[in-house]
């Protein structure tokens, strides 16, 4: 019986993997691309290790991928043809993408392939050093923002610019002796008979995926040790906090921080582990992990450069403005829900309330309902939250000094037109009687009180004053805080009399720094400020 020569191997068809990669790194290409163009403009006006190192990571990392998106072509170009010198044709050539390029001969003895045209041996070559680059100017980044973060201020101008060059020529020195060491290496494996720059060539083509695997992947891991440790240091020492108009935020730093870990976190990592295997196994790696994780983490590492982006440079309210709620109704949403870091409490009493309601009876109760759906309502547009009542007092939160301030302007306002019950006003008691001013013969009386007479009293807590614990009261179901901070709230409004809006000092604060920068809060809401001596 005689063996029959197998029959013509069948070619593998369209390279889809290879083809989504090409595209996903397009997106990040461009993305990289505007914002390095973004990051110019702003390095032109700050002279900043951080805006440069930003800016130069992001060149980095459009030099690597437009480099990658022209080695992926070039595949996709030799599957479609059918053929290839260079390139084996297979499923795991086209899942693996790009990190299997340069060990193609390592898996079949029998199959002989040429060495790949130079442009695409260029095309590595630049695109591995751009990886590597990249790497360190993202090293850079990190310990630069997590320096900002402890110092908050930056070295001064000359300082700045001094260590912009040390990294500059850190950088450079660094991929250069990389990359002249692995000269190095491959000429002195290179074969026998074939002249210097042959050999070399070869040697460095076929251990190149290896060594820049274990490089970018080595550097890629250090700096993923280095921002998990940047991030877990700032939220164990509180330096992720800062005050921001008598508010405790997250500083933006750490915000810049915080990103780059969740982007590592889901793009890279995933990359970063298969890497390893693939360094040991070669085309073994395809056996050991699944095709579609082998998809998955790679189509999520060419994202990465558009993830960054977007996360650290693009105006990420801009771009997600037309999936984002209205402002109508996060409005009645904040109006519902309690603010729990650090409230600006506002409380409101009536003056002259026990005498009104002894003499007036069932017209002051229609006075009172008016008062209360009055602060009741514009609680809504001013995001405000109230605690509880006691009578004809309100105990209200809100979530920053803006809303607290903006909310008592306009409640005394809206008292003065009013509906308010004739027999009411008519009865000339304390507290209810209408008071006018008389400005100008030639205009109306301006009137200064009209209806109940209401003080407000603001203080906005801050951790000075200790801890304030927030919980759900059994039966009202609202949310009540205990606390410091809660009780010189109650305290202020008694200080006042109707009309007044008393304020603690970190409202005065705020309210001086606002009319000092010219805020555009200040322009619609004229306010004027009267020491009390207290």
């Amino acid at each position: 019986m005689t063996a029959e020569p197998p029959g013509p191997s069948v070619p593998y068809g369209f390279p889809r993997w290879s083809f989504l990669y090409t595209i996903i790194f397009c997106f990040s290409f461009v993305a990289c691309i505007s914002a390095s163009v973004t990051l110019r403009r702003s390095t032109k006006a700050i002279t900043s290790c951080v805006c440069y190192a930003m800016y130069w990571y992001f060149v980095c990392k459009s030099i690597y991928s437009f480099c990658r998106i022209f080695v992926l072509a070039k595949s996709v170009s030799e599957y479609i043809n059918g053929h290839s010198s260079w390139l084996r044709l297979d499923e795991a050539r086209d899942v693996g993408g790009f990190r299997l390029l340069g060990n193609e001969t390592s898996n079949d003895p029998l199959i002989q392939l040429e060495q790949p045209p130079m442009t695409v041996k260029v095309a590595l070559f630049i695109g591995d050093a751009a990886l590597v680059s990249s790497c360190l100017w993202m090293l850079v980044l990190v310990l630069e923002l997590l320096r900002l973060v402890k110092t908050t201020m930056d070295r001064g101008a000359t300082a700045e610019k001094r260590m912009l060059y040390f990294y500059l020529y850190f950088n450079f020195w660094a991929v250069a002796t990389y990359f002249t060491a692995q000269l190095i290496v491959s000429s002195n494996q290179g074969e026998s008979g074939r002249t210097i720059l042959e050999s070399t060539g070869e040697a460095f083509y076929s251990e190149r995926f290896e060594a820049v695997l274990i490089t970018a992947a080595s550097v890629q891991s250090l700096v993923l040790t280095a921002v998990s440790f940047a991030v877990f240091y700032l939220n164990r020492t509180g330096l992720n906090l800062e005050s921001v108009e008598c508010r405790v935020v997250q500083s933006p730093l750490y915000k810049r921080l915080k990103r780059i870990l969740v982007v590592y976190v889901a793009c890279t990592v995933p990359y970063l582990t298969f890497s390893w295997v693939v360094v040991a196994k070669a085309y073994g790696y395809m056996n050991i992990v699944p095709d579609e994780l082998t998809i998955l983490s790679t189509a999520l590492y060419a994202v990465s450069g558009f993830a960054l982006a977007f996360v650290l440079v693009a105006n990420q309210q801009c771009m997600l403005s037309w999936c984002m709620v209205s402002d109508d109704v996060i409005q009645q949403i904040q109006a519902n829900e309690p603010p729990t870091d650090f409230p600006v409490f506002v409380n409101t009493d009536i003056e002259s309330s026990s005498a009104l309601w002894g003499a007036l009876g069932s017209v002051m109760h229609d006075a009172q309902d008016i008062h209360d759906n009055l602060l009741r309502t514009l609680l809504v547009p001013h995001h405000g939250y109230e605690i509880t009542t006691a009578g004809d007092s309100f105990q209200l939160a809100f979530h920053n000094i803006a809303d607290a301030v903006a909310y008592c302007l306009d409640v005394q306002e809206q008292l003065l037109l009013q509906p308010w019950p004739p027999a009411f006003v008519d009865c000339q008691m304390p507290g209810s009687a209408t008071i006018t001013m008389q400005l100008s013969l030639l205009q109306r009386p301006k009137t200064v009180f009209h209806g109940v007479r209401v003080r407000m009293g603001i203080h906005a807590s801050n951790p000075a004053e200790g801890p304030l614990v927030s919980q759900v009261h059994p039966v009202t179901s609202r949310m009540a805080y205990v606390g410091l901070s809660e009780l010189i709230g109650r305290e202020v409004s008694a200080i006042g009399r109707g009309g007044q809006i008393i304020v603690t000092a970190p409202i005065v604060r705020w309210l001086r720094a606002s009319t000092a920068n010219n805020a555009a809060w200040t322009k619609t809401h004229p306010i004027v400020l009267q020491e009390l001596g207290m």
